[in-house]
């Protein structure tokens, strides 16, 4: 699986200089998946012209973590529901993935921001938006 993700990572290995990536090194990497934590090693590739450096693994993870996507999905969707601390101990349990309580509550709050950034901006653009109200006041 490891060679499928560098490969789809790698389609376009040249820099906006035009040279080729090469191989800087590797580091050992935990993620956290459905199917439990992983070890990886990860590729650190450096552009030899500009020195620009790229890992085709990042393409694959939420920026700046160490979680696929579907485990934050996962835990979030737990979270809707239990407390933080419940989530994280059920996601470990169900899936062996981890993901302490306190990254929940981040996640949880980043992708609230998100949300009502993405439903106001929905909202500037739609004529009946003024209608729209949450318990009685308007959104």
């Amino acid at each position: 699986m490891c060679a499928q993700v560098e490969t789809t990572g790698l389609a376009d290995r040249s820099c906006a200089w035009g040279d080729e990536f090469r191989i800087k090194d590797r580091r050992r990497r935990t993620v956290s998946t459905s199917g439990g934590e992983v070890e990886v090693a990860v590729r650190r590739l450096r552009c030899q012209e500009c020195g620009a450096q790229v890992r085709p693994l990042d393409a694959f993870l939420a920026p700046g973590r160490r979680h696929t996507l579907p485990v934050i999905e996962a835990g979030l969707y737990l979270a809707a529901d239990a407390s933080y601390a419940k989530s994280s101990v059920t996601l470990e349990k169900l899936t062996g993935a981890r993901i302490s309580q306190g990254q929940l509550q981040r996640l949880a709050e980043a992708e609230g921001l998100r949300i009502d950034t993405e439903l106001h901006a929905l909202a500037d653009g739609c004529p009946a938006a003024s209608t729209i109200t949450l318990d009685r006041v308007p959104l």
